[in-house]
């Protein structure tokens, strides 16, 4: 990540990345945010929402894995899991580079996450080839009227999630209905669950407030360059 996007995480959020310039011997974080500019959105909600839960949370690692953003932290609960396990979903839908819509691609064995505009140049040469994972955001999820496509991509990716959590990590059964509120912003209203759900609900709603919502890309500018 460029570094004045990497500065203005430290600056919005010092407590929670408290050990950037840490001992290396004792903190992942001295590294820096290990991934594409794509992400920082997916990063900056992340922040905003586990330091508003609790202040005390500290950053551990932030890095790309496998073509998704990793985000390990301490002090975890169900809450932090839903928020953090939610935006690592998206990032594996999610360009690396601008943060427009994408899917993930196998490079000759190495997972990439791009668009259509950044596939080949992230490829370094090599063929690439989309991954499985990318049907499940193919799922064909009925429109509601007055929400656009943009965000109707974040609601498809909040089910296909949350009914993951049902079956396999212990979430409740829960429904969800989506509207607008009165500014103009998507609201998620949920039923059951639990404070995974919460975290999760929060996340996209933060984070439908930074992207364009028929298009889904970034709403201002994020510099490609490193």
């Amino acid at each position: 990540m460029k570094a004045d996007l990497d500065k203005k995480l430290c600056s919005d959020f010092p407590v929670l990345y408290r050990d950037r310039h840490g001992d290396m011997k004792k903190t992942l974080m001295c590294f820096g945010f290990e991934c594409g500019n794509g992400w920082y959105e997916l990063i900056h909600s992340i922040s905003a929402l586990l330091s508003n839960h609790n202040p005390d949370i500290k950053a551990v690692q932030v890095k790309e894995k496998y073509g998704d953003l990793c985000f390990y932290h301490d002090h975890h609960n169900d809450y932090t899991g839903g928020v953090v396990g939610m935006a690592e979903y998206i990032s594996s839908h999610t360009c690396e580079t601008c943060g427009a819509p994408g899917q993930e691609y196998d490079r000759a064995g190495w997972i990439i996450t791009s668009c259509e505009e950044h596939k080949d140049q992230n490829s370094r040469g090599r063929k690439v080839e989309p991954t499985r994972n990318n049907l499940l955001a193919l799922i064909d999820t009925p429109p509601i009227e007055g929400i656009g496509q943009g965000w109707m991509r974040l609601i498809a990716l909040l089910k296909i999630k949350a009914d993951w959590d049902m079956e396999n990590n212990g979430m409740p059964p829960v429904t969800f209905q989506f509207t607008k509120d009165e500014n103009g912003l998507l609201h998620v209203e949920f039923s059951g669950g639990n404070e995974e759900t919460k975290g999760i609900v929060d996340l996209i709603e933060h984070y439908a407030k930074k992207i364009d919502e028929h298009s889904g890309r970034i709403l201002g500018e994020l510099t490609e360059k490193p």
